[in-house]
């Protein structure tokens, strides 16, 4: 079965330091014009003040909870080319294409999900999408960093490519992680945090509390190869890895008992 990585070091890493890529959703842009006059016209406008009013309030679209403007994103991504409604499906190639393999990883697990309401279902793929475009650039800053200080070569991150078991360049994820802000001062999860640099995981209901290494097991292990540990348990919760995890193999056996 093929596996999409949610968060993979070196490929990230890779493809920014040679592509180098821009890219935008921006819907305000002058080439989106004719797309938001034309989903403007199909929406009822009777409680706001002008099409102005409309597109300031769909600017914050990716911090919304709920479609604030019904269907209204389910309009915007058909015209895109990104969404086929009658399907009720995302077009994942041309979003491929067009935002780059990034943005679709970052997404994958919202644009996959099952939803009666096909506008909710465009809502919340688009609303990603938008979240994409600005934690993604982020989470290459803050890996670059990591790589720049502790002075590491391309052979060095080929190492990481399957996920080893143990870290075999000492607190590259630490360092990652204290830049990305996902622990708090007592090593607790940042978990919003977690979520804006690798994007939403498979199973939105899942207890991802399974993957906190235990205090017994701390006790014998620096703080590096906690933080590593964990977030080895994240990506294979995730279905993102081959290898083995401590944590990950506990974890399996809490929700399956064996």
């Amino acid at each position: 079965m093929r596996k999409f990585f949610l968060f993979t070091i070196i490929l990230h890493i890779y493809l920014y330091l040679i592509v180098k890529q821009v890219l935008s959703i921006s819907l305000e842009e002058a080439h989106n014009s004719e797309i938001l006059r034309k989903c403007f016209e199909e929406i009822d406008q009777s409680q706001y003040n002008s099409s102005e009013v409309l597109l300031d309030k769909f600017k914050n679209y990716a911090y919304w909870s709920h479609e604030e403007i019904p269907c209204f994103a389910r309009c915007i991504a058909s015209e895109k080319g990104w969404f086929d409604i009658d399907l009720s499906r995302w077009n994942k190639q041309r979003i491929v294409d067009e935002l780059g393999a990034n943005m679709y990883n970052y997404c994958r697990f919202e644009l996959n999900r099952a939803f009666k309401n096909v506008c909710s279902f465009a809502f919340k793929g688009l609303r990603c999408l938008k979240q994409a475009e600005m934690n993604v650039i982020i989470t290459h800053n803050n890996l670059l960093e990591c790589v720049k200080e502790k002075s590491i070569s391309m052979d060095q991150l080929l190492e990481y490519y399957h996920f080893p078991q143990l870290e075999h360049i000492p607190c590259l994820f630490k360092c990652f992680a204290d830049k990305s802000h996902l622990y708090t001062v007592d090593h607790d999860w940042n978990v919003l945090n977690w979520l804006k640099a690798f994007g939403p995981i498979r199973n939105e209901n899942a207890d991802i509390s399974i993957c906190r290494v235990n205090a017994n097991e701390r006790e014998k292990m620096d703080i590096c190869a906690i933080m590593y540990e964990e977030y080895n348990c994240w990506e294979r919760l995730n279905y993102n890895t081959d290898g083995i995890s401590v944590t990950y193999k506990k974890a399996l056996k809490k929700i399956f008992n064996f």
